[in-house]
């Protein structure tokens, strides 16, 4: 199921997700050499609220030939699989088998606030991943 979502998601051109839309609109700005948190001041008004190493990760992808938005995908989809991964072996140190772990871990792909946000051009993987991080390594 993820991977019919993510394949479908890659051919898309435009993103139907606001806060996509919203970073894809901060990353070209940037890239066309705006600063990424500007002057809240001035106009435009763009409010960036994110760490800037997601947007400089996507940008770096994008300058691999990608489109901007496809790096943004990428990106996020990566998060969500390192937040994965960080569960899987969470769940393997307190002694939970490889099969239910993995069984565990495919039933995700039925959760549709995980399905959504796969493909999409969003930071939050990242910051769900890291929290996990911390809490399991505390």
């Amino acid at each position: 199921m993820v991977g019919l979502w993510i394949a479908g998601m890659t051919w898309l051109t435009a993103d139907q997700d606001y806060t996509s839309g919203e970073l894809l609109d901060h990353l070209m700005a940037w890239r066309q050499g705006e600063r990424l948190y500007s002057d809240p001041q001035q106009l435009p008004y763009r409010v960036f609220n994110y760490p800037p190493l997601g947007m400089a990760v996507v940008r770096m992808f994008a300058a691999f030939g990608m489109t901007p938005l496809q790096a943004g995908r990428l990106v996020g989809t990566l998060g969500i699989l390192v937040a994965l991964w960080v569960i899987y072996g969470w769940m393997r140190e307190m002694g939970v088998s490889r099969t239910l772990a993995r069984a565990t871990l495919a039933l995700t792909g039925m959760s549709f606030p995980l399905l959504y946000a796969m493909g999409q051009f969003h930071l939050e993987g990242f910051a769900i991943a890291s929290t996990l991080m911390g809490v399991r390594y505390v």
